[in-house]
């Protein structure tokens, strides 16, 4: 019996921890300086299938305080484009239109590059995105520290290949 009051007091003390510690988002985080072209560098592919494509996009914050992603999908010599638009829950932190996804905007220093986290359903996938197709290591020492932080593997790691360039304009 004592066994059993221990393991739940333990089991509460997790629970409470994780409560405590929400997922971090960028301190005094900025709408216009998110505004511009990003290119996916990265991910921890869990959420989405590893052959599903990631794309480039660009964010545009909207005047009601939304953010709009435009997504840049290169399909042979044409590029479909896709708006998606995320409301905001807190500073950093958006929802799709249907509530399903959560956005997490982790850390960024606007210039070079942002940690993005999606969560859907219980499962989440972090990505680093930069403003050139491609980053210094030390940012991608950063943001394999950062997935470490996050409870992901850093040796699982993905880096993606450069975009199709029938999306540029």
């Amino acid at each position: 019996m004592k066994s059993v009051v221990m393991m739940m007091v333990g089991l509460a003390s997790v629970c409470l921890l994780h409560a405590q510690n929400p997922i971090p988002v960028q301190p005094n985080f900025s709408f216009e300086k998110m505004s511009g072209k990003w290119y996916p560098i990265a991910t921890t592919k869990v959420l989405f299938p590893p052959e599903r494509p990631v794309y480039a996009y660009t964010m545009e914050p909207l005047k009601n305080g939304d953010l709009a992603l435009k997504v840049e999908m290169p399909q042979g010599e044409t590029c479909k484009r896709k708006r998606v638009v995320l409301h905001p829950l807190r500073r950093g932190e958006f929802a799709t239109s249907d509530d399903k996804t959560t956005v997490y905007i982790v850390e960024t220093d606007y210039d070079t590059f942002h940690i993005i986290l999606f969560t859907k359903e219980g499962e989440k996938d972090l990505f680093l995105y930069a403003r050139k197709e491609e980053v210094l290591d030390e940012v991608k020492e950063k943001f394999k520290n950062r997935a470490g932080n996050l409870s992901f593997d850093p040796e699982a790691i993905t880096y993606l290949p450069r975009i199709n360039k029938s999306c540029e304009a």
